[in-house]
């Protein structure tokens, strides 16, 4: 599924901004680059440097679930709640990432505080990677499913992971599932993940148009939406000695329990320290829905706004303002598509 020129036209078109034409003032932002596009068509509406190849951050850990899901999209409804059910051991390396450190904290990293020896579901660790945004459960979940996908024949330089091991082949096949939603940029590629989780390297990379595609996608899936707009999830954690010890994740995307009138559906926060000269660097990818929103227009109606909108922010000045940007964003782009009846690029 490409990003075909029949639709969307060249993909020159998208390369800086096309605000300059709206009936409406662009709103003071901090991010570097963002997209607003029909969620529903997957149509980009509004950009600004939406090519601008940038570090996801956490954002990456929206395709980690792709690849986890992926593998059951074609099983039997029996064998698919097998899958999900299916016992991960945390490892050492997978609990490192949920170690304190004084001088800089959880790792450098966010985590969703798994231990050495504990046991969860895939279906477990899906929570555990997009609420609390849980470098560890993404290399728990690369761990245990890695080895049944091939390697990468052309790793990415960046990674630090041997391409014929267990999180080398899951990050592979990240790659591969990218390449099959579609890319700006084929070579070389507009999106390229040489981890797992998303933190900190220059040779984790994506854009603000491809993020918006491969998050629709992903928001097909059932299981995924829903983990995505929960706000919180308790979980089962198995010990060593047999015992159960709860473990309640919280989701870190504020928007889920803003109480605005849009309604958000997720779907991914970012952030990281020093990336790209910046001392912060914050990302969000959300799916928003107007509240009223109809669910059909009448024919003779004449064309009406999308229902609900992807929007994509990257390197936003620190984690408070990827929430702040994002709801600028929607409250500007629903004014400008209800001047425009929907279409802002007829305005230009």
């Amino acid at each position: 599924m490409g990003h075909r020129q029949d639709e969307e036209g060249s993909m020159d078109r998208y390369d800086s901004s096309n605000c300059d034409f709206l009936p409406f003032k662009t709103p003071t932002l901090s991010c570097r680059s963002w997209s607003i596009s029909d969620s529903e068509t997957g149509k980009p509406l509004m950009w600004h440097r939406p090519k601008e190849i940038l570090q996801p951050a956490s954002i990456t850990k929206v395709v980690t679930a792709m690849v986890v899901l992926d593998k059951c999209a074609r099983m039997s409804e029996a064998d698919k709640k097998k899958y999900l059910r299916q016992k991960c051991e945390v490892s050492p390396y997978a609990a490192s990432f949920a170690a304190w450190h004084d001088e800089y904290g959880w790792n450098a990293g966010t985590n969703a505080k798994l231990k050495e020896g504990e046991w969860y579901t895939v279906r477990e660790l899906l929570f555990a990677l997009m609420l609390p945004s849980g470098n560890d459960a993404a290399i728990c979940l690369a761990e245990a499913l890695g080895m049944s996908y091939r390697p990468d024949q052309d790793p990415p330089p960046s990674s630090s992971y041997e391409p014929d091991g267990a999180i080398g082949r899951f990050v592979a096949e990240m790659n591969r599932t990218v390449r099959r939603v579609g890319l700006s940029r084929p070579s070389p590629p507009s999106t390229r993940f040489a981890s797992p989780h998303g933190m900190s390297n220059d040779g984790n990379v994506s854009c603000a148009l491809d993020i918006a595609r491969f998050s629709r996608e992903a928001m097909r899936n059932r299981l995924f939406k829903k983990v995505v707009k929960s706000t919180k999830y308790t979980a089962a954690a198995s010990e060593r000695d047999g015992r159960m010890q709860a473990r309640c994740w919280q989701n870190t995307n504020s928007l889920l329990r803003s109480g605005l009138t849009d309604v958000y559906d997720g779907v991914k926060t970012g952030w990281i320290p020093n990336a790209h000269d910046c001392k912060e660097w914050g990302c969000l990818v959300t799916r928003v829905r107007a509240k009223y929103a109809t669910k059909t227009d009448a024919p003779d109606q004449k064309p009406r706004p999308p229902r609900s909108l992807m929007v994509v922010v990257l390197g936003c000045s620190s984690q408070d303002k990827r929430f702040t940007d994002t709801v600028a964003l929607v409250n500007w782009a629903w004014r400008v598509l209800e001047a425009t009846g929907g279409a802002p690029e007829s305005k230009g």
